[in-house]
């Protein structure tokens, strides 16, 4: 194995199991939520972090990562998922294990793609000239050359200077003869593409063919678009290309309105369609938002909250900390996240003890209508799960198949344009976990496809 390949990685294991993104339930008016308001009190609401391990990761700062699960365990395992090659999700597994080592002093850090130990000093180029080295990094950590360990352990070099016993270890975790052959495979089929493009293409001519003549046009049109913006296939013959997610979800929120008369601007649909219906709402939003209008309302709710509030110094810290954190003020925050509970939370309890101060104290929120906007814009991305999604997404596409698919040869064409996207990922090596699941059950129950 190369010199880069064994001490170069690129996911990394260390407790629980961190991942991207959960799901929560909107609803817009807060202060519905409690039964004794007469009860609540912001220190009671927001308590100090805790020594429980599930706590400490719920504190986790959403713009690096969110916590998709936690098992019950002893043992301090987390494992880190990435997007491999992109810098700017390498800095954020970067700012995770800062994070996590800062909770849990000397991490052990176990890297895929290695074997034995990482040696972040052969970055070193020209010891004794910190700043050379920190070029050689910047540089390999722009070209998406460096993943977020290597980072980290350059960090943590840095750092032996002077040592203070949080340093971390560590070590690939590769069987180096398996790994160079399982190299060799995905390099073979790599090496292969244009064959397979080759023996595919026949079949792709013949199935396009066949749906001009078997598909109506409203069907035909729903394929193309999904094919073209959701998959970037502009040509069943051709690579693909970049996505256009954005165009494809405003396409399928006007199909589904008119074929299917679901509306996913309407609140009552965010009971099936909850990322969706997010996701919709977040659009709206971000056309009518204006930062210049934001921030100069944020400045004036502080200066009042800070006269109306005197003896609400817990809520007015945490105002300014949201503020802050969100950009709405100019502001810089680098304090931990103070709370104990699942951070994506923390703008929903915010708002909700306004709403109770609202009820209780007289406070007047219809003020500073820039502020609860901003409160909802933030509510709806910490709560949009990205996996749940783009399931959505298949279900409602699901629907509209069911529905313009009428006749027995449209059905049975596609799915047999299915079993070929399949079997190309298959090919490729592009599988999905939910489509290597759905190649499965397809073996264990054969039937018409």
């Amino acid at each position: 194995m190369s010199h880069r390949q064994t001490t170069l990685g690129n996911r990394i294991v260390s407790t629980l199991v961190i991942l991207v993104f959960t799901v929560t339930s909107i609803v817009w008016n807060p202060a519905q939520g409690y039964g004794e308001p007469a009860s609540l009190n912001f220190s009671n609401m927001f308590q100090a972090s805790s020594q429980n391990p599930a706590d400490a990761l719920m504190s986790l700062p959403p713009e690096i990562g969110m916590v998709k699960d936690v098992y019950g365990t002893d043992r301090k395992v987390f494992l880190i998922e990435d997007a491999h090659a992109n810098p700017e999700a390498q800095e954020n597994i970067r700012s995770i294990l800062r994070f996590l080592n800062a909770q849990y002093p000397g991490l052990t850090v176990a890297i895929e793609g290695a074997e034995g130990p990482i040696h972040p000093e052969y970055l070193d180029l020209m010891p004794g000239h910190s700043e050379a080295g920190d070029a050689v990094v910047q540089t390999l950590k722009e070209e998406g050359e460096l993943n977020g360990a290597e980072l980290f352990a350059w960090e943590q070099y840095r750092a032996t200077e002077n040592p203070d016993g949080s340093l971390s270890r560590f070590v690939g975790v590769e069987n180096t003869e398996l790994y160079r052959d399982n190299l060799r495979t995905y390099q073979e089929i790599l090496s292969r593409s244009d064959e397979i493009e080759t023996l595919l293409n026949p079949l792709k001519v013949q199935l396009e063919k066949k749906s001009s003549r078997v598909f109506s046009s409203e069907l035909r049109e729903f394929l193309k678009e999904r094919s073209r913006h959701k998959d970037g296939k502009y040509s069943m013959t051709q690579p693909a290309q970049n996505p256009n997610l954005e165009a494809y979800f405003a396409y399928l929120k006007k199909t589904a309105l008119r074929t299917l008369e679901i509306d996913l601007a309407d609140p009552f649909e965010q009971l099936r369609f909850p990322n969706l219906f997010r996701f919709n709402q977040l659009q709206v939003i971000r056309q009518d938002a204006d930062p210049a209008k934001t921030a100069a309302a944020w400045k004036q709710f502080l200066k009042e909250m800070g006269t109306q509030l005197k003896g609400e110094r817990n809520l007015l810290e945490a105002l300014r900390y949201f503020a802050a954190e969100n950009g709405f003020i100019g502001e810089q925050t680098n304090e931990e996240f103070p709370y104990s509970f699942d951070r994506k939370l923390f703008p929903r309890k915010l708002l909700e003890y306004l709403f109770y101060l609202k009820g209780n104290r007289s406070l007047d929120l219809s003020k500073y209508p820039q502020v609860l906007e901003s409160f909802r814009n933030i509510i709806l991305r910490s709560e949009l799960d990205a996996a749940g999604l783009f399931t959505e997404v298949a279900v409602l596409e699901d629907l509209l198949i069911e529905k313009l698919a009428v006749t027995d040869a449209e059905k049975e064409l596609v799915g047999e344009l299915r079993s070929l996207s399949l079997l190309e990922k298959t090919l490729r090596l592009e599988l999905t976990r939910p489509e290597y699941e759905e190649i499965q059950n397809r073996s264990s129950n054969p039937g018409p496809r």
